[in-house]
């Protein structure tokens, strides 16, 4: 078992990994007023005993703080899944047994929790590239939500990444109106048990009903993410 734990998910980056290219892009993106607010005083107190920790490190060390809280955040709710890999093959691990995700996880891709006989201590965690980045968009647009703004001087500059195969403009469609019946039956995030599949399921159903085409659970996997995000907060 152990041996089918260590192998790698296809498609997949440990999650280490996946919190480092996050964190470096929140580096790359300018400070903000309330910028890591845990760690504020903290950050203010240690640069007030060293005048070279100025704005520029101020911006990195609560960067860095702010990346590891949203990401830890967004195992626990559900909105990045990680994966791991079983004797059967890749396994998406249900995201409530991932309470207990701490630092040292997203620092080592490695899950340990307090319990010694959880039945997943000491497995690898995976992220798939494709959830990853539409997560990581999601997050960036809450938290700058004018960065984008036209004639912003403080848009950052968006990497240039090869073009892929056009989304099916049918997904849109399925992701506003899955939002939108989710919500009004009241859905809220942080999710409970069960929910996301059901997002996943709706979707997938819809894109079907439509005359879109039959798709796999992968895609609707990455486009339920699009719906959580939409969600109200609970």
């Amino acid at each position: 078992m152990r041996e089918a734990l260590a192998q790698p998910v296809p498609g997949a980056i440990r999650l280490h990994r996946a919190a480092s290219a996050f964190e470096a892009r929140l580096l790359a993106l300018p400070p903000r007023e309330w910028e890591g607010a845990r760690g504020a005083y903290f950050a203010d107190m240690l640069a007030a005993h060293n005048p070279q920790r100025d704005g520029v490190w101020r911006h990195r060390f609560l960067a860095q703080q702010e990346a590891g809280d949203l990401v830890a955040r967004g195992v626990r709710e559900g909105t990045l899944p990680l994966w791991t890999m079983a004797e059967h093959g890749p396994h998406l691990i249900d995201h409530w047994h991932l309470q207990e995700i701490d630092s040292q996880a997203i620092k080592t891709g490695v899950f340990k929790p307090r319990d010694t006989t959880h039945p997943l201590h000491g497995v690898l965690l995976w992220v798939k590239t494709i959830e990853a980045e539409p997560w990581a968009d999601a997050v960036i647009a809450g938290l700058y939500p004018d960065l984008r703004a036209a004639g912003s001087p403080d848009a950052a500059p968006t990497p240039r990444r090869k073009p892929g195969p056009q989304a099916n403009p049918g997904w849109a469609w399925a992701v506003d109106t899955a939002t939108k019946e989710f919500a009004a039956a009241g859905m809220r995030r942080p999710l409970q048990r069960g929910e996301q599949a059901a997002i996943i399921t709706r979707l997938l159903s819809l894109m079907s009903e439509g005359g879109h085409g039959d798709f796999s659970e992968d895609a609707g996997r990455k486009y339920a993410l699009e719906v959580i995000a939409r969600l109200p907060v609970n």
